[in-house]
C-alpha cells in the first residue's frame, strides 16, 4: 500500500511538474507575443504622429499663404505674421519671402533691403562655400525677408539657381494651391551647420494674387515663395518621452527616392538594456508632401519588463505547491488576454483618433472652420452622382461679401479675418440640415450645396442674408449698406448626363455675378430644373 501511496504521490507530482511547466510556457509565449504587438502598437502611434504634426505645418503654411495672397508683403507684416507662427508652432525653425526679381529691379529692391538689413544684397555660394555678391541673372528668388529662432546669415541668398530653382519654376507654374516638400540643409546659414540635424524639411509654396487659372495668369499674378523649415530633430524626439519609447531604439528614414535612402534620425534607448532584434517591427508612413518615412523600432530587454506580466514564476510556485492552482492559473490567463485585447483595442481607437483628426485637418478650412475647397469638390461629386441616380432636385448657393477689399482696407486685415468666422457660423446656422455643406469657396466666397432642395430668390437665401444682417458688423466703406451684406446666386438643376457639374457652378456664379450688377445685397437663381421640363 505504501508502495501504492508512493508512486501515486510521484504520478501526481510529475501531473503537476509537467502542468506547471506547459503552463509557464504558454504564459511566456504570451508575454512574448503581447512584446510584438505592444511595438507594433507603438511604432504604429508614433507614425500616426508625425503624419499629424507634419500635416499641421502644412495647415499652418497654407494659411499663411493665402493671408499673403490677399496683404501686402512688407516687412513689418511678415515680422508680426512670422514670429506668431513661430510662437505657435514649435517646430518651425525659419519663415521666409522669396520674392521674384527682374535683372532690371535687382537695384531697387537692394536699396529698399538696406533700410532694414545693412549691408543687403543678392548673393551666391562660390565653389568653397563662401557667400559672395551674385552675378548679373535674368531674375532672382533672394531671401528678402526671413523670421528665425537663431539668425539671418541667410538673407540675399539667389535661390534661383540648380535644381532648388527649378524646383521653384515648377511649383510657380502649377498655380495656387500647389506646393512641395523636401529635405534640405537650411538655407545659407553656417550656424546650422554646426548642430547635430542638418536636415529640415523644407515647405514651399507659391504666393499669387487673385485666383490665376491659366499659366499666363500664373505668371502675372505670382507675388513670391513663402517656404518653412520645420526641425526635423524637434519633431522626432519631442513625442519620444514616454516611459516605453525610452527602451525602445527607433530609427526614422526617408525613403521617398528610390535612388537614395535619407537617414533622418536614430533614437538610442537608455543604457543597460540589450537590443531584441527578433520583436522588432517597422511601418512605413505618409507625411505632407507625399514623402515616404520608414519608422523601425527594437525593443530591448527591459521593454519587456515593461510590458510582460511576469506571472511565469508565480505561476510554477503555484503548480508545484497545489494541483488546483492549475485552475486558477487558467482563470488568470483569461483576465489577462481580456486584459491584453482592451489594451489593443485602446491603441487601435487612438490610432483611429488620430488619423480622423488629420483627415479633419485636410477636409476643414483653417480660418472659418468650414469644409474647404478639397471637401466641397468631393461632396459636390458625391452629391451630383446621388442626384442623377435617384431623379432628385440639387441646388447650389455661391455667395460673397459685398466691397470686401474695402472692408479690409478700412478696418485691417485681422477684423477682416474675424468677419468672414462670424460670417461662417451664421450661414452655418442659416443651413443647418445634415445633408447640407457651407464651404469656403475661396476668399471672401462661400459655397452651399443642398441636396433635395430648391433654392428660390426669396427663401433659404433670404434667410442667410437675415442671418448675416442680424451680426451688424460695421462697413463704413459699403454702398449698400452700413453693415456687412452678402451677394448670392444660386442654381438648381436635375443632375444628369446633359449637363456638366462645370457647367452648374458657372450657372451659379453667372447668378451671383447677376445680383452685384443689380446693386448687391440680393440673390438670384437660375432654375434649370425649369428649363428642362419646358
Amino acid at each position: 500500500m505504501k508502495v501504492k501511496h508512493y508512486w501515486a504521490s510521484v504520478l501526481l507530482l510529475l501531473a503537476g511538474l509537467l502542468a506547471t511547466y506547459t503552463l509557464v510556457q504558454y504564459s511566456n509565449n504570451r508575454d512574448l507575443n503581447r512584446v510584438s504587438q505592444s511595438v507594433a502598437v507603438d511604432i504604429e502611434l508614433y507614425g500616426g504622429y508625425l503624419t499629424a504634426e507634419t500635416q499641421r505645418a502644412l495647415t499652418l503654411l497654407h494659411t499663411l499663404a493665402s493671408f499673403f495672397s490677399v496683404s501686402e508683403v512688407d516687412h513689418a507684416t511678415f515680422d508680426l505674421v512670422g514670429a506668431d507662427a513661430l510662437a505657435n508652432y514649435k517646430h518651425l525653425q525659419s519663415l521666409f519671402w522669396i520674392p521674384k526679381v527682374l535683372a532690371e529691379d535687382r537695384e531697387g529692391y537692394e536699396r529698399i533691403a538696406q533700410n532694414i538689413y545693412p549691408g543687403y544684397e543678392f548673393k551666391i555660394r562660390d565653389e568653397h562655400g563662401v557667400l559672395v555678391t551674385e552675378q548679373t541673372q535674368d531674375y532672382y528668388y533672394p531671401i528678402y525677408y526671413q523670421n528665425s529662432r537663431n539668425s539671418r546669415a541667410g538673407l540675399g541668398l539667389n535661390l534661383a539657381e540648380g535644381l532648388l530653382g527649378r524646383e521653384l519654376d515648377r511649383i510657380r507654374d502649377q498655380g495656387p494651391g500647389t506646393f512641395s516638400v523636401d529635405i534640405k540643409p537650411i538655407f545659407g546659414d553656417p550656424l546650422y551647420d554646426e548642430e547635430d540635424a542638418k536636415n529640415y524639411l523644407m515647405v514651399m509654396m507659391p504666393v499669387y494674387t487673385g485666383s490665376p487659372t491659366n499659366i499666363e495668369a500664373y505668371h502675372r499674378a505670382f507675388k513670391g515663395f513663402l517656404i518653412g523649415a520645420i526641425r526635423i530633430d524637434s519633431l522626432i524626439f519631442d513625442y519620444l518621452n514616454f516611459e516605453r519609447y525610452t527602451q525602445l531604439e527607433i530609427s526614422v528614414s526617408d525613403i521617398t527616392s528610390p535612388e537614395r535612402t535619407v537617414y533622418i534620425a536614430l533614437n538610442e534607448p537608455e543604457k543597460g538594456g540589450n537590443l531584441l532584434e527578433e520583436y522588432s517591427a517597422r511601418i512605413e508612413t505618409v507625411i505632407a508632401g507625399d514623402r515616404r518615412w520608414l519608422i523601425e523600432g527594437m525593443p530591448t530587454d527591459k521593454y519587456i519588463g515593461l510590458v510582460s506580466t511576469g506571472q511565469g514564476s508565480y505561476i510554477a510556485f503555484i503548480g508545484m505547491m497545489i494541483t488546483l492552482a492549475i485552475s486558477f492559473y487558467i482563470y488568470l490567463l483569461r483576465v489577462r488576454a481580456e486584459h491584453v485585447e482592451d489594451e489593443v483595442k485602446a491603441r487601435t481607437r487612438e490610432l483611429s483618433f488620430v488619423n480622423r483628426k488629420l483627415e479633419h485637418l485636410t477636409r476643414t478650412d483653417a480660418l472659418t472652420q468650414l469644409a474647404n475647397r478639397r471637401y466641397f469638390d468631393e461632396y459636390l461629386e458625391k452629391e451630383w452622382l446621388r442626384g442623377r441616380r435617384d431623379k432628385t432636385v440639387l441646388s447650389l448657393i455661391i455667395c460673397d461679401v459685398d466691397y470686401f477689399k474695402k472692408y479690409n482696407d478700412s478696418y485691417g486685415h485681422i477684423a477682416g479675418d474675424k468677419c468672414l468666422q462670424q460670417i461662417a457660423i451664421a450661414l452655418k446656422s442659416a443651413f443647418s440640415r445634415s445633408v447640407d455643406l457651407v464651404a469656403r469657396y475661396g476668399g471672401e466666397e462661400f459655397a452651399v450645396i443642398l441636396p433635395g432642395s430648391v433654392v428660390e430668390d426669396a427663401g433659404v437665401m433670404e434667410r442667410a442674408a437675415k442671418a448675416i444682417a442680424e451680426l451688424q458688423i460695421a462697413h463704413n466703406q459699403s454702398t449698400v449698406s452700413e453693415y456687412v451684406t452678402m451677394s448670392f446666386g444660386a442654381c438648381v438643376v436635375n443632375p444628369s448626363n446633359d449637363i456638366a457639374i462645370v457647367d452648374f457652378i458657372k450657372h451659379a456664379d453667372q447668378a451671383l455675378y447677376l445680383a452685384k450688377e443689380e446693386g448687391r445685397n440680393c440673390g438670384r437663381v437660375v432654375n434649370l430644373v425649369d428649363e428642362n421640363n419646358e
